[in-house]
């Protein structure tokens, strides 16, 4: 899961909104703000690091910090990529139920943060995942999953179409509606899907993601791209300010057919 320079600006401003009032100009002069989550089976990575502007309003990424990722008695050193810090070399992959701890290096800062991935998705129920839709149909359900609550965690969502040319369903209805009914995190263990949810025939993936609750108080996800808006002033990052996190991702394959 990766955060994208284009859509921190928002992010970043409302955070700092939130954790400036008592010394704005220090904020603005020396702190370092990182985000990053780390996805069970992934690579270690990737990780953003941030500063204010001089006029307060605009962000400028650290691309020359040191940033290692420790965690199961390894050590993972991150590089620059011209967007982010990436795991480029190490055979590191990030594994359920373990703890992880960032560390970075810039000039004089030194910024640090814990994490635990969250424990495996396990599926209770699956409805069948071969799904013929009526392209007449105003809203109809086709598909239904539940999976083990565990506590402290919550749920958000991403359907991707995988086909290379995707064929329109033509629903006299607004379709393509899963975006708009899945806005954010989720305490429920269960979801369901219209067969308007979906804009397109063929294969897609549904991937549930879990995280921790805190994490979920922090963004207010977009799930057309897991990338987060600010929605609170927590941080876990020492410091400076920021959200160092895990998650763990169950995936369904679905075949939308005619």
């Amino acid at each position: 899961m990766k955060f994208h320079l284009a859509h921190c600006s928002a992010l970043l401003l409302l955070l700092l909104s939130a954790c400036i009032k008592d010394d704005p100009e220090s904020l603005r002069k020396d702190t370092l703000i990182l985000t990053g989550i780390m996805e069970a089976g992934k690579p270690a990575g990737a990780i953003e690091i941030f500063t204010l502007n001089n006029d307060g309003v605009g962000i400028l990424p650290v691309s020359n910090a040191d940033v290692s990722i420790m965690g199961n008695g390894e050590t993972s050193i991150l590089e620059w990529n011209g967007h982010n810090y990436e795991n480029s070399s190490s055979d590191m992959i990030i594994l359920e139920e373990t703890n992880y701890s960032v560390e970075v290096r810039s000039g004089d800062h030194f910024l640090s943060g814990n994490t635990r991935i969250p424990p495996a998705i396990q599926l209770i129920s699956a409805t069948d995942t071969i799904i013929t839709v009526d392209s007449e149909s105003d809203g109809t359900t086709v598909f239904t999953a539940s999976w083990n609550q565990t506590d402290g965690f919550e749920y958000f969502f991403e359907l991707i179409c995988d086909e290379a040319v995707p064929e329109v369903i033509p629903f006299p209805v607004t379709s393509g509606n899963f975006q708009k009914r899945f806005k954010g995190p989720t305490a429920n263990s269960g979801l369901f899907l219209l067969d308007t949810d979906f804009s397109y025939y063929g294969q897609h993936r549904l991937l549930i993601h879990r995280v921790p609750v805190f994490y979920s108080n922090f963004y207010f996800f977009n799930p057309a791209g897991t990338r987060g808006y600010l929605q609170a002033g927590y941080d876990n990052i020492n410091g400076g300010r920021g959200c160092f996190a895990g998650m763990t991702t169950r995936v369904i394959h679905l075949e939308i057919n005619p």
